[in-house]
């Protein structure tokens, strides 16, 4: 696994074929500079080109706020977001699949970062919300409307500006868990999806993202990328000798010009 590190970026093995990127601001909450959301990208864009790494967790420091949002603490005049907007795509995009995890609240931009993954396992107590109407900022539509897209429920979270429990909004969270139980079902969760064949998770993962959409023929060009390889032949090999499958490693694939 590719090592990265930066003052408040850090990349982990924590598992087989499991990366996790911890950015750590904890003294603001874990409220992202346009150079922490720089960091993260980069650690994630350097994970996404090993082919070891099979799903990538990401998670805020301190075991109290997965993110406080973007820090506009040094905002006189106005907002640009533009690293941010950059991580957002890589993490919508990517062909490894990301799980959020959620020790604590998602605010603001957090919530956009947690949204923008594909998984969200979350502790009991942690909040949500995004308050943009309450402080007077608008945020990028493509990640509302990805959200609304994906949890209808938060609809009126993002109208109201309310932070609430993530309990209360219905098909946020994918697992939550108790403070002590939370690392296992991660694992769990992390372990589950390795188990897959590599090059199928991550067209499962692309088709399962609501603003990352293919066409159809396209998409069903990259099915058929899969039908054709190894690993329909190497899971029926596996399944008659009553072994665990080998699948190959995570085939990249572009749509034919």
């Amino acid at each position: 696994m590719p090592e990265h590190s930066s003052p408040d970026v850090v990349t982990e093995a924590v598992g087989r074929h499991v990366a996790r990127i911890v950015f750590d601001r904890r003294a603001a909450a874990n409220a992202l500079l346009p150079e922490t959301a720089v960091a993260i990208e980069q650690a994630l864009r350097a994970l996404q080109a090993d082919p070891d790494v099979r799903v990538v967790q990401l998670r805020g420091a301190g075991g109290r706020v997965f993110c406080g949002g973007f820090d506009l603490s040094g905002v006189t005049t106005g907002v640009r977001d533009v690293e941010l907007q950059s991580l957002l795509t890589a993490l919508r995009t990517s062909p490894v699949p990301t799980v959020a995890v959620l020790d604590g609240h998602a605010v603001g931009a957090g919530l956009d970062l947690a949204a923008s993954c594909d998984l969200r396992i979350a502790r009991t107590g942690s909040r949500i919300g995004l308050p943009a109407t309450r402080i007077g900022v608008a945020y990028h539509p493509v990640g509302l409307r990805r959200m609304v897209q994906m949890v209808p429920a938060l609809r009126r979270v993002l109208l109201t500006g309310e932070v609430v429990p993530i309990e209360s909004v219905a098909g946020f969270a994918d697992g939550i868990a108790t403070p002590e139980e939370l690392d296992a079902l991660v694992d769990e969760t992390c372990r589950a999806i390795v188990a897959g064949a590599p090059t199928s998770v991550t067209y499962m993962a692309a088709m399962i993202r609501p603003t990352d959409v293919l066409d159809v023929d396209t998409a069903i060009a990259w099915r058929d990328h899969i039908l054709d390889g190894p690993d329909p032949a190497e899971s029926a090999a596996a399944r008659a000798a009553g072994r665990d499958p080998q699948y190959a490693a995570r085939r990249p694939w572009k749509a034919p010009a």
